[in-house]
């Protein structure tokens, strides 16, 4: 029941995970886990609603966060890790020119106007392939709002909508009464001791055991 506006700011939370008293033995100090979640992790109950640029501001929010553990750890001994548990049915359409609002509706190169579909309508960009679909609520910043709105999948004619806004839902394909999780593989970012590791494709159970690696989490 926390009130979005009263909770932590992520980056801001990143350097207090590693932090050691000042007159700490390193040799004595058991290693630390440390995780740090970004904003929409814990906004689980319902899903988050699919939404662009929500979705977009707590990427770099995560951003600002692991730059912040960065600048408060030592390289030589703390591995850090950036990956995610799934990826969600987010897509990029269009062949926008250089330039275009990433939120913003397609317009083609050598274009002045939004390209259209074989419907004679213009299409963002962004988009996703299931979900509850279009919703334009302005500067709403609260995407859960669309929760208690009808499911509104399949094209809508964006001709006189502004899909750079907060509070715009983006179009969805198929009506479900939230956006899904995807299959696609996820990327693993890693810096510091066993971080060499990281690299190639590899299973998800993999990042357990560079962890293991770090912490000495099971002792044989």
């Amino acid at each position: 029941d926390l009130d979005p506006a009263d909770e932590p700011v992520v980056k801001d939370t990143a350097p207090l995970a590693p932090s050691l008293p000042e007159d700490a033995d390193p040799t004595e100090t058991p290693p630390l886990e440390a995780p740090v979640d970004p904003p929409d992790v814990r906004r689980t109950d319902p899903p988050v609603a699919p939404v662009a640029a929500p979705a977009l501001t707590d990427t770099l929010a995560f951003e600002a966060a692991v730059t912040a553990a960065v600048e408060n750890t030592d390289p030589s001994e703390t591995l850090i890790l950036v990956t995610a548990d799934h990826g969600h049915v987010f897509t990029i359409a269009g062949y926008p020119k250089r330039g275009n609002p990433i939120l913003g509706k397609v317009v083609n190169v050598g274009e002045e106007e939004p390209a259209t579909a074989s419907d004679g309508t213009p299409y963002t960009t962004l988009g996703y392939t299931n979900g509850r679909g279009f919703q334009n609520l302005g500067d709403e910043t609260d995407s859960d709002v669309a929760y208690g709105l009808d499911i509104a999948a399949g094209r809508v004619d964006l001709t006189d909508v502004d899909t750079t806004t907060a509070g715009y839902h983006q179009e969805a394909l198929i009506p479900l009464s939230s956006e899904t999780h995807s299959g696609e593989d996820i990327a693993l970012h890693a810096t510091g001791p066993g971080s060499q590791l990281a690299q190639g494709v590899v299973e998800q159970n993999v990042v357990f055991h560079l962890i293991n690696q770090a912490l000495g989490l099971i002792n044989e």
